[in-house]
């Protein structure tokens, strides 16, 4: 523990988070985490890009299965730590079959060197410390000072029950920055992490949740970061970006939201864009029922009126857990007719139904029935003050057209009940989808421009290196999304 400070100040690593029973050293980077649960301690090593443990089986075999290779401080007879040098034998062996490196003097350097001399053996990008002093004094320049200077922010990794109580009081915030989403996407072999930003007083002002899928690849940021209701937010989440590219080897891709934008972070942290933007509708959701009607289309609100007077339809608010995948089935079923692909799968959409209260969102599941018959249903997620539409289906029925607006009109009124003061519609695309963006133009809307995806580079990359990246890597994502 006495060695922590030196690690932490190094530049191998970002941050280190302890569980230890007795006291840790204070430094800005040292986060204790309490006693664990097995499965507590198994995801801070999954999040984790290096692991040093005692030597204990379970926490050595643990962390090999999960793909570390340990640093083993093993418990020693000489220093009255253990009973015998059984440790030692374990550790030995690990180390002797290349699935470990054991770290005999932990005292610093030698502690740092060891994590060294395991990040080379993983096989993974390798810290920066290893690309030569050169390389970490232009990183220094370019990031450091920016990132701690000014507003005083200080970006530090948590686990997920830390982002999702900082997150919880953000109001600028996407379901898909919720811990639940992130989780979810495990299914489809994404791992999740989490930064927060915090002023000099120690209030967040930004979070954020990464998702990775491939050693060497981009980390993507989904419709983040989060942001406080704050004058310094905007810095915050600037401060937050250019920590996320600090020393990765391939940089950011960030998909903004439309609220990023209108606070000012989009186009101002060096983003090359990679996509063209899209657009979505927001409805106003602090006015009343008949200020809402009133700023629908005439033809809209006159169909809308004559569904609600249809008495075989039948709106309720279901399980979201139950819902989610019975909604996505329907949408799979749909997508195998019309040849589209499904926004996710249905093991994704339940995983992250049942994790959603747990991280912050509030699920909502209007279902519109006419004689026991499921007519149409949308799944939406609450946020702070923000609502959004994650998936509708509807039967292909005479009834569906009434049916769908129904529930729709029911998805807002409730999203306002739980809080929400603007609702999101989730996208207008009148190229792509023309009929499903006239409905959505019919509730009357303001239409904003949602930012394409971008790539934010290394730091420590050149600009012009980075342009003349940046280039092919558009291709590819143009030539992906079909242009």
């Amino acid at each position: 523990l006495r060695s922590l400070p030196a690690l932490a100040g190094s530049d191998l690593v970002e941050d280190v988070r302890v569980q230890a029973r007795v006291a840790v050293p204070s430094s800005p980077r040292i986060v204790a985490v309490g006693m664990l649960t097995r499965d507590g301690v198994r995801r801070e090593m999954a999040a984790a890009d290096a692991v040093v443990t005692h030597g204990g089986s379970g926490s050595c075999l643990e962390a090999v299965a999960i793909g570390h290779v340990p640093v083993i401080v093993p418990r020693r007879r000489s220093l009255g730590e253990a009973a015998d040098d059984h440790q030692s034998d374990l550790a030995n062996e690990l180390a002797r079959r290349g699935v470990a490196v054991v770290a005999e003097d932990p005292l610093d350097p030698g502690l740092s060197h060891a994590v060294l001399e395991a990040a080379r053996a993983r096989g993974g990008p390798r810290p920066m410390a290893s690309l030569g002093p050169s390389l970490r004094r232009l990183a220094d320049a370019l990031t450091r000072g920016r990132t701690r200077s000014g507003s005083g922010v200080r970006v530090l990794r948590v686990d997920e029950r830390e982002h999702s109580e900082a997150s919880a009081g953000l109001p600028w915030r996407s379901p898909l920055q919720a811990a639940a989403w992130g989780n979810a996407r495990r299914e489809d072999g994404w791992t999740p992490r989490w930064w927060v930003a915090r002023d000099a007083r120690g209030h967040v002002l930004a979070a954020a949740q990464t998702l990775t899928r491939r050693a060497g690849a981009p980390r993507y940021l989904p419709y983040g970061p989060t942001l406080a209701d704050h004058p310094q937010a905007p810095a915050a989440g600037r401060a937050l970006l250019r920590h996320l590219t600090r020393g990765h080897v391939a940089g950011l891709l960030w998909a903004p939201g439309w609220f990023h934008a209108r606070l000012g972070l989009h186009g101002r942290v060096g983003d090359l864009p990679l996509a063209a933007g899209s657009l979505t509708g927001l409805l106003d959701l602090s006015t009343d029922d008949a200020a809402l009607r009133r700023g629908m289309r005439g033809t809209w609100r006159r169909d809308l009126e004559k569904a609600e007077r249809d008495a075989s339809y039948v709106t309720t608010l279901d399980d979201p857990s139950q819902a989610a995948p019975a909604l996505l089935e329907d949408v799979a079923a749909l997508a195998g007719r019309k040849g589209f692909t499904p926004p996710v799968s249905r093991s994704v959409g339940a995983r992250f139904a049942s994790g959603a209260a747990a991280s912050g969102v509030v699920l909502l599941a209007p279902t519109v029935r006419a004689e026991g018959k499921v007519l149409a249903r949308v799944l939406v997620a609450v946020t702070g003050g923000l609502a959004q539409t994650l998936w509708t289906a509807a039967e292909a029925d005479e009834r569906a057209a009434g049916a769908g607006r129904v529930a729709l009109w029911h998805a807002i009124r409730a999203a306002r009940e739980a809080g929400a003061r603007t609702y999101d519609l989730a996208g207008i695309d009148d190229v792509g989808n023309p009929g499903v963006a006239r409905f959505k133009r019919g509730l009357g809307p303001d239409v904003v421009e949602v930012p394409g995806l971008a790539w934010l580079p290394p730091t420590w990359l050149p600009p012009p290196f980075a342009e003349a990246l940046g280039r092919p890597l558009a291709r590819v994502v143009g030539a992906r999304s079909g242009g």
